[in-house]
């Protein structure tokens, strides 16, 4: 993208390789490649519905900072779940505890 507006009329090129309008097509072939590159690499459908449905339905909810809250650790269980546990709070630096 930065190449095309450097070679577009917006460019700083007195002599733009893609004058107005065609820098759009120069565009839009550009997007053309990337969905196509997109596909190409995306997994297959099944394999992305797998994954989701291996997601646990109970997922742990994560909010970080909430209004007040002040800060929050995640913290690994012996049993594999995460959990959420305040922070210490720590004096910054140059500061007595």
């Amino acid at each position: 993208m930065r190449l095309i507006v450097y070679l577009s009329d917006f460019g700083p090129l007195a002599n733009p390789w893609f004058p107005l309008r065609w820098d759009m097509l120069a565009v839009a072939v550009f997007s053309l490649g990337i969905y196509a590159w997109a596909q190409y690499v995306a997994p297959p459908s099944g394999e992305i519905e797998h994954l989701i449905a291996s997601v646990p339905e109970e997922a742990p909810e994560v909010v970080l900072g909430g209004a007040g809250s002040g800060a929050l650790d995640l913290a690994p269980e012996d049993d594999g779940r995460v959990v959420q546990r305040q922070a210490e709070r720590r004096p910054a630096s140059g500061q007595e505890a």
